[in-house]
């Protein structure tokens, strides 16, 4: 019997997730920025004047204005992306245990069930690093181009896009050193001018805004890693990321094929990730889980039933015994709680297709909903 070819595995991978993400993504309000994003999409919010151009992240505003006409529609443009990083990762490893594994992990799954920017990140991510990868050993200028582009605009949804441009840079010179000057002028020159048209939204931005508005927005001191860090919740959000990696020691084999530029990629992404204290802080770590699994997968191409199975049965059995360890301890106060909301279900399980908090809260308040609980809003609510 002929094997499927990898592109239609690719197509399968990608139709599964998107209909299981689909299925467990929240069915109303979202909190937080998930919240925030739906009320800028839904409501028509004028994102022109707002401070903090990083925030903002146009493309995927753009993007939800034009196919989103519900709370719903809204969330289930993570589960699309997420699905299509998904595939993608396949594309790149064709090592379809090592895929699902990947789309079972507790990071990937709750981001694509809830509105947020992270996942079509994630898809980028991906999508360049295939093409830097054919780019790399191939040597094709159609290849260059295309990761150039990618991360070009990449850049229009969110700025984890510049963290991997030091390693590109020292790619493109260990490679350009050689080849020919003239070609060696002309790959240059290509893969800025494909750069340029994929940024060009966020360049003239950052021209006329401003570098500290584009780069930074209202994160300066978090993004530069010059704030305080918050012990308890840092090390709460390594934990919570944790469940995420579990699979990849298992994984991983120490005489396995090694990929230096991915390395390099995920030390990059990790380092600011592990850094980067604010209070969703677990949510961040999308890019270096997928570079974590990718050297999983290079390292190890073929992985037994019965090892997928025992993994694929730690994907689920994490967050659940996650949730029942966060209920029977109490989940700590000065984590993000919020009325009406069993956050320990809401941060430990990632399927959001049964929780209706949000809806509740914003029910009960004096005003639209941005999905941030206001008290001098709120009709007696209090906070747990």
């Amino acid at each position: 019997m002929r094997r499927p070819s990898d592109t239609v595995v690719a197509a399968a991978v990608f139709t599964v997730f998107f209909a299981v993400y689909a299925f467990t993504a929240g069915r109303g309000l979202g909190w937080g920025d998930s919240g925030e994003f739906q009320h800028w999409i839904l409501d028509g919010v004028d994102l022109s004047s707002r401070k903090g151009f990083s925030n903002i992240h146009p493309l995927y505003v753009w993007l939800g204005r034009s196919v989103a006409s519900t709370t719903f529609g809204v969330n289930v443009i993570s589960s699309f992306f997420g699905a299509l990083a998904l595939a993608g990762f396949f594309l790149l490893t064709r090592n379809l245990a090592v895929t699902v594994l990947f789309g079972f992990s507790h990071a990937l799954w709750w981001l694509s069930t809830t509105a947020e920017v992270l996942t079509m990140s994630l898809a980028f991510v991906v999508f360049e690093t295939f093409f830097f990868l054919k780019w790399l050993h191939g040597g094709r200028l159609g290849h260059l181009v295309a990761f150039a582009f990618l991360n070009g605009l990449h850049l229009e949804a969110h700025n984890l896009a510049l963290l991997a441009l030091p390693v590109y840079a020292v790619a493109f010179a260990n490679h350009a050193w050689r080849v020919r000057p003239a070609r060696r002028f002309a790959c240059g020159a290509a893969a800025a001018a494909a750069w340029t048209a994929g940024a060009s939204y966020w360049l003239f931005n950052f021209f006329t805004r401003g570098p500290a508005d584009v780069l930074f927005g209202s994160y300066g001191a978090q993004v530069s890693g010059v704030l305080p860090a918050s012990w308890p919740t840092a090390v709460f959000n390594w934990a919570l990321a944790a469940i995420s990696f579990a699979p990849v020691p298992f994984l991983w084999k120490r005489r396995g094929n090694r990929e230096p530029y991915i390395v390099a990629l995920f030390a990059v992404h990790f380092v600011f990730w592990i850094r980067y204290f604010i209070i969703s802080q677990f949510t961040f770590v999308l890019p270096s889980l997928f570079f974590a699994y990718l050297v999983a997968a290079m390292s190890r191409r073929n992985v037994s039933f019965a090892a997928f199975s025992g993994l694929l049965a730690i994907d689920f059995a994490l967050p659940v015994a996650a949730f029942l360890t966060l209920s029977a301890i109490g989940f700590p106060s000065w984590y993000w709680s919020h009325p009406h909301r069993d956050d320990a279900a809401y941060f430990a399980l990632p399927w959001k297709f049964n929780d209706d908090s949000a809806d509740r809260c914003a029910s009960e308040m004096n005003g639209p909903w941005n999905g941030y609980w206001h008290p001098e809003m709120a009709n007696g609510i209090e906070v747990r």
